[in-house]
């Protein structure tokens, strides 16, 4: 006897069935405050596609309040930027305190730094193409030319270290 297994997939955004894998997105939410593990979501492509277009500047950082645990935050960089008041933004972050090593905050640190440093600097094309090759491997989305995100190059040299 002949057995046919059917597997639908429908979208954990709106409910509506998945006909087809290239019409599938997978959104992976590692923060929000409803949840206390990193989930995923499967999506329709054109669901979440404007969130690509989004092009906002993020800046990710860790606030340290009295007495608490570091909590990660990202936030738009216009927002960040409103809370300097006293003058200019480049200018306060060029005078400020480098951050002292302080174990996996300092870690962290590091490695967006270096991130930040590999996506403002020419590499070779081969190198480039092994990034978006190694993302697309692994569930990334990337575009065949233009900046890829930071994130992603970290993710990157994270898994080639």
């Amino acid at each position: 006897m002949a057995r046919r297994s059917i597997v639908l997939y429908t979208s954990d955004l709106s409910g509506k069935e998945i006909a087809e894998s290239d019409q599938m997105a997978e959104i992976r939410v590692l923060d929000h405050p409803s949840i206390d593990h990193p989930v995923k979501l499967d999506a329709f492509v054109l669901e979440v596609a404007s969130m690509q277009e989004t092009k906002r500047d993020l800046v990710t950082l860790d606030l340290v309040l009295p007495g608490e645990r570091p909590q990660r935050m990202v936030l738009d960089q216009a927002d960040f930027d409103r809370l300097i008041t006293r003058g200019d933004v480049q200018d306060v972050l060029d005078g400020a305190e480098e951050l002292e090593d302080d174990g996996p905050a300092r870690l962290r640190a590091q490695t967006a730094g270096r991130a930040a440093a590999i996506s403002s600097t020419k590499r070779d094309p081969s190198q480039i193409q092994a990034i978006r090759d190694w993302a697309r491997q692994n569930g990334y989305q990337v575009s065949d030319r233009g900046r890829i995100k930071a994130e992603i190059e970290q993710a990157y040299q994270d898994a080639h270290q």
